[in-house]
């Protein structure tokens, strides 16, 4: 579950029962987050040489790729019901190497260069009720 910007949390004890007494009014006014909600994205993946197979890993906003050998992308942490994760990756595709996007991504933009040059990738991942998880990428070569 996401935590809403500007929510104010107390520290309890783990031996202090939380069992929510409160009048209908006031709990709807209160949430229950465990520390594991309170958990820190990582900022950045630098400098990383792929070939085979890279996993975007969706809790993490900033991917600095190398590309060395033909390259497969897919994707972890997917985003839950009603949420949506927005990521952006910069790569170097060198060597004439082939990156290979899955089909079922919707791909806007250009194909990704592959001959050194920084291609930025942005990728938007939507898990939604009725249509289910859509990936939207949209590709720029920067010269």
């Amino acid at each position: 579950m996401a935590i809403p910007a500007g929510t104010k949390f107390h520290g309890l004890a783990p031996r202090v029962e939380t069992q929510n007494r409160g009048s209908k009014q006031s709990n709807s006014l209160r949430d229950t987050y465990a520390i594991e909600d309170f958990k820190l994205a990582e900022a950045s993946v630098e400098d990383v040489s792929v070939s085979g197979t890279y996993e975007i890993d969706l809790s993490v906003s900033n991917h600095e790729l190398i590309v060395v050998g033909n390259t497969t992308l897919g994707v972890t942490s997917l985003p839950e019901i009603g949420q949506s994760i927005v990521v952006t990756v910069y790569m170097s595709i060198q060597n004439t190497s082939v990156l290979t996007i899955p089909g079922a991504w919707n791909r806007y933009g250009v194909d990704a260069d592959n001959t050194g040059l920084r291609n930025q990738l942005v990728l938007s991942v939507s898990n939604n009720l009725q249509s289910g998880v859509v990936f939207d990428l949209s590709i720029s070569v920067q010269i």
